[in-house]
This record gives C-alpha cells, structure tokens and sequence, in this order.
C-alpha cells in the first residue's frame, strides 16, 4: 500500500476582496514513480504532475470546498478513485464576509455540513479539539491573572489557580456542593445559597466559572461570595450566554445569561463602579458552539473577533469596595 499526503499552504485561505476566490501553493509526497493532481475530482482538470514528491502554486481561482485528488498513474494507470492516493479540501474564508459586510443572495446560501437537525458533536466539542467556551473562559482568567493572588478559592477545583496563578497564591481553597471521592483537593463543602460555614472577608479572590447557571437563587449566591471576599478583594465569574443544556449531570436547573442580566445582578450587589461586564462571542463562534464545532476548527481571528449580541460567553470581574 502506498502512502501519500497532499497539503496546501495556506489552507483556509483568507481573502477580503468579495470573490470568494483566492490562491495557495500545494505540496505532496509520495513514494509513487509518477502522480498528477486534479481538482474536482480524480479525472477532473489538471493542477500539476511529478515524479513522487512535488509543488504547486495556485492562480486565484480557488474557491471555498475545493477538492485536489493525488492521483498515482505510474504505469499508465487510469484516473479513477481506486488509484487516489491522497485528496485534500481547501477552504477560502472571505474575511469581509463573516464580519458582516457580505450577504449572499437569498437562495444561494450553502449551508453544507451545517443543514442538519442534530449537532456536528454532543460533546460540547470536546472530542473533536476542544469546546469554544473553554477559550473564552481561558482568555478572560488569563487576562486577569494578576488579580489572582494571596488567599484564593476556586469553584470546582483548582485549575485556574495553577495555570494562572500559583506563583502569587498563598492559601488554596476548592469550593464544592457536595464532597466527592474524585476531587481530593476540595478544602470547603458548602452551598452558596447559604455558605453559613464560610467566614466572612476572608478570601483575596475568587475565580467561580460556569457555575452560577446551576444556581436557582443565584442572587443569594452572589451576595454569599460578596460577604466572603475580603474588602477590596476580586472575584473572576463567567456564565453562559448562548448554550445548549441538555447535561442532566450538572444539575436539575440551569440560568441563560446575556450582559445586561449579569451586570444588573452584580451591580445590584458590588455597585456599579465595582462591575466590569463583557461578552466575548459573535454569530460563528455561536452557530459552531451549539454544533459542538470544535475549537481547533476555527481560527484565532474567527474566535476573538467581538459581535454584540451573539454572546457565547458572558465574563464579570467584580471588586469588593475597600
């Protein structure tokens, strides 16, 4: 059996001319004597032949899901799916298009692999790179990494105290509802609907994410972690925006959040020159949340570009007056 790989450099390529077409250079090796590729399909147009291994650079005229096939015709074998060594797909990402200043016609929307009744993954995306909300929630922590020092306690367990601040830290405390065999870390099993058990003004942060939606009264919690923060103390949250919740293992109940709901809880509570609210998210990262799209499949750009009202993520940092 032989064995072949074709790539193409760069694979999306970006574009912002309105076209929908762009160029890229493609780069295949092989151990067969002889191989062309086609596009389209194994006996479509011409691209490019050698001998074994080899590349070629596009003129601009490929376009989005365009197809190579690495063809083996070393002794005159036919063009044929039996003899496809390799196929690639590129794709072309018209920058303009998907920051909004594009609209294809009604009727000419190709929908692809997204014209579907069920999800791309049911796991959140987890198996196929990631899950987009965990970038945002990473992104909003790490920026605020320097707030994360002194006494610090973390819903859940201890992650983001040592990626983001163990250095700093000088006390480590885990917060759960219920003590569980599988999280030797946690330190404080309480319910922050009542958290009688907590001292009050004893923590320099506290770093509580994706965890306030399962929280009915969740403005008994919030004011649970406010008496618990000391004067002049900070607490890292975020919540979800657009998101399924369907995981029946995270709890009977589960809130939906957008940045007017959540600056309006916390500043009820911290006041509002203590509350910064943003929403990290815009309609791709969205749409590609709720298929499960994994967060390998979209790129840095696509993720970190900012669209009100398609809130993925909601992040709240909140400081305790001093």
């Amino acid at each position: 059996m032989r064995t072949a790989s074709i790539i193409a450099n760069p694979n999306p390529i970006k574009i912002n001319d309105g076209s929908g077409l762009g160029l890229t250079t493609l780069s295949w090796k092989t151990d067969a004597i002889l191989v062309e590729v086609h596009v389209g399909a194994p006996d479509g147009p011409l691209f490019s032949s050698s001998g074994g291994s080899g590349s070629a650079a596009t003129e601009k005229w490929v376009s989005d899901g365009m197809v190579f096939y690495l063809q083996d015709v070393s002794d005159g074998l036919l063009l044929s799916s039996e003899n496809t060594l390799a196929k690639l797909t590129v794709n072309v990402i018209d920058v303009g298009r998907w920051q909004g200043s594009h609209s294809p016609p009604v009727g000419r929307i190709h929908f692809g692999d997204l014209r579907r009744l069920v999800p791309i993954s049911s796991d959140w995306g987890f198996d196929r790179g990631g899950a987009i909300d965990r970038y945002y929630v990473e992104n909003f922590v790490g920026k605020h990494a320097s707030d994360i020092k002194g006494h610090v306690l973390e819903l859940g367990d201890d992650s983001y105290i040592q990626k983001f601040g163990v250095d700093r830290v000088t006390k480590i405390d885990v917060l759960v509802k219920e003590k569980s065999k599988s999280n030797p870390k946690t330190t404080i099993i309480a319910d922050l609907t009542q958290g009688d058990n907590i001292p009050s003004d004893t923590f320099d942060c506290i770093i509580c994410t994706q965890t306030l939606q399962f929280i009915y009264d969740v403005k008994t919690a919030i004011k649970t972690i406010y008496r618990i923060l000391k004067p002049g103390g900070v607490l890292l949250v975020t919540v979800p925006g657009i998101s399924k919740f369907i995981d029946a293992c995270w709890g009977p109940f589960s809130w939906s959040f957008t940045v007017v709901s959540a600056r309006k809880l916390f500043e009820e509570i911290f006041t509002p020159a203590n509350v910064q609210v943003l929403a990290y998210g815009n309609v791709l990262s969205a749409i590609s949340f709720l298929h499960g799209i994994g967060l390998s499949e979209l790129s840095k750009e696509e993720l970190d570009y900012h669209q009100p009202g398609y809130e993925v993520t909601i992040t709240v940092r909140a400081v305790k007056p001093g």
